[in-house]
Order: structure tokens, then sequence, then C-alpha cells
């Protein structure tokens, strides 16, 4: 009977040894995640990304990070450079999952080297489609993201019914002729028209911005590639302006200059693309994955550029964050 007894504790033991070696090999660092970042460090909707992946694959793999950097080394040169030091690192590597965050790293990275391939891959920040790259692939699976367009355009016309026409101004881009084109498609929907003037450096903006306030409202996205942006002098024009319109933009970080600013969250990115990856790695196939979208946004007011006009929001104005006094 006492060897009987010893065994019933020796086993459970053994089992609880076996159990925690095996977490031990999972969580010290087995598994290789690979991230690539379109972007690079200090840019906020990358940081925004990369640390909600950091954060939910802590002590499931051992992450290395990779920056492409084509915001500020731009040229289609560097562009595929990067992409090509990127691949490298997979080859002598060997992850076993790479996660690509934002245009750049599919188009670059992936539909070239990685499509149809045994390595997982899981994508996010692909903008308005996925099928510009050929998405799915049976490696491959990830969320598209959308601007919140919509609920900028319902908002829009809740705080003022009458608006029909708007004005968007933007750096000429790629990202912005698309967003230009989800954007009227969309508007045509709430009986609104928008134009369009780009402009490739400050000066140009501010010119253009004192020239749009006959519009019912005044569009900027965001200030990619507006060369000689500088926020100081961007808040002191924006301050000094005699603004007679609404104005809104689809990036958080816009909020300083606009009276309202409806963005997405790059945490939602990062955090399904990071869980996503945690399921492939528990075995689940990207082939049966379905491509995702974005759903979360937030609004953000500027009461300071609001009383400019003196705007008050409606009562069922209610998801908003208010950031600038």
């Amino acid at each position: 009977m006492k060897n009987i007894k010893v065994s019933f504790v020796i086993i459970p033991v053994i089992v609880l040894l076996i159990i925690s070696i095996g977490l031990a090999v999972w969580v010290g660092g087995k598994k290789r995640c690979f991230y690539v970042a379109s972007y690079h460090k200090g840019y906020p909707w990358q940081d925004g990304l990369t640390a909600a992946v950091e954060k939910n694959l802590a002590g499931y793999c051992r992450l290395k990070s990779f920056y492409l950097d084509t915001i500020r080394q731009s040229s289609e040169l560097n562009k595929q450079t990067m992409a090509h030091q990127a691949w490298a690192i997979i080859q002598d590597w060997q992850p076993h999952i790479i996660i690509a965050s934002d245009d750049n790293a599919s188009k670059y990275l992936v539909k070239p080297y990685l499509k149809d391939s045994q390595t997982p891959v899981v994508f996010c920040g692909v903008n308005f489609s996925a099928e510009k790259y050929g998405y799915p692939y049976p490696n491959v699976t990830g969320m598209v993201e959308f601007e919140p367009i919509r609920p900028m355009l319902v908002q829009l016309k809740k705080i003022r019914p009458s608006i029909k026409q708007g004005m968007m101004i933007a750096a000429h881009r790629i990202t912005n002729e698309k967003l230009h084109k989800h954007l009227v498609e969309l508007a045509s929907e709430f009986g609104v028209t928008f134009d369009i003037r780009w402009v490739n450096n400050f000066q140009q903006f501010t010119t253009v911005f004192a020239d749009s306030q006959k519009y019912d409202f005044i569009y900027v996205p965001n200030n990619h590639d507006i060369n000689n942006w500088d926020d100081s002098l961007a808040r002191e024009f924006i301050q000094a302006a005699n603004i007679t319109t609404i104005t809104v933009s689809t990036a958080r970080w816009m909020q300083p200059f606009v009276m309202l600013s409806f963005f997405h969250l790059p945490e939602e990115q990062g955090r399904y693309a990071a869980n996503t990856a945690l399921k492939i790695m528990a075995g689940a196939s990207p082939a049966d994955i379905t491509i995702a979208t974005n759903k979360d946004w937030r609004v953000a007011t500027n009461q300071a550029l609001l009383d400019k006009i003196q705007l008050k929001l409606p009562d069922n104005f209610k998801h908003f964050i208010e950031v600038e006094k």
C-alpha cells in the first residue's frame, strides 16, 4: 500500500514536471517570430502597432523586428533594398512566423518573396483592399485597414445636415490617391462631393487651406510627405488663421490642427496580428483564417478650434475623447 501511495504522489509530480518543461520550451523562446514594419521607430502609427505586437507576443516567442523605413527613405531603390535585407534575415534566421505591418511590407517583401512559401505570414495595416497583393495566399492571412471615413461622414451630417461639398488637402502619394477614391465613393452615399488639392510643402498647405474656407468642411487626412511641415509652425498658423468652416482629419496626431480627428487604432491591428500569429503557431492554418477588417475608431475634439466658428456639437455626438483644450 505504501508503494501505491508513493506512486499516487510521484505521478502527478512527473506530469506537472512534463507540463512545466513543455511550457518552458514554448515560453522560453523556441518559436521565432519576425516582425517587419514598413515605417520607422518614432512614427506614431508604427509605434502603437509595434507596442501591441510586442505586448501580445511577450513570453510566447523570440521576437525579432526589422524596420523598412519607407517614409523617411522613400525611393524605390531603398524600398527594394530594405525588403531584400529583411528576406536575407528570414533565410538565415528561419522564423516560424512573420508579421508584416502596413502596405510596403506586403508589396516589397511578402508578395515577391513569401507568396505560397512554407512560412506563414500575418499582414496588418494594408489599406482598403488585400486584393492588390493577391491576398489571401495559402500561407498568408491578416487584417485590412480602413480609415473611419463613413463614421466621419455620419458625424458631420449630425453636426450640419446641410453639408454638401468638402475639400481634401494632402500630399500627392499613392495612399492618399486611394484614400481620395474611397472617400469620393462613400461621400456620394451621403450626397457629398469632394474636391482635392495636392500640396508638396507647408507653404502650399497654408495657401490652399486659406483658400478653401468656402467649402462646407476641409479634410486633411494626414501630414505625410508635406515637406517642411513643422508642428509648432502649424499650430501657430492654425491658431491665427481666419477659419470659417469645419476642419477634420483621420489621423490621431493631426488632432492639434483640426476641430475633429476621427481615427482608428494601430493597437487593434497589432493585437489582431499577434493573436493570429499565436493561433497559427498553435496549429491553425492561415488558409482557414478569414481576412479581417478593423472595427474600432475614436474621435477627438479640439475645443479651441471649435470655438473659433462657435460650433456646438449636438447631443447625439457621443463617441469622442476630448484631447485639446
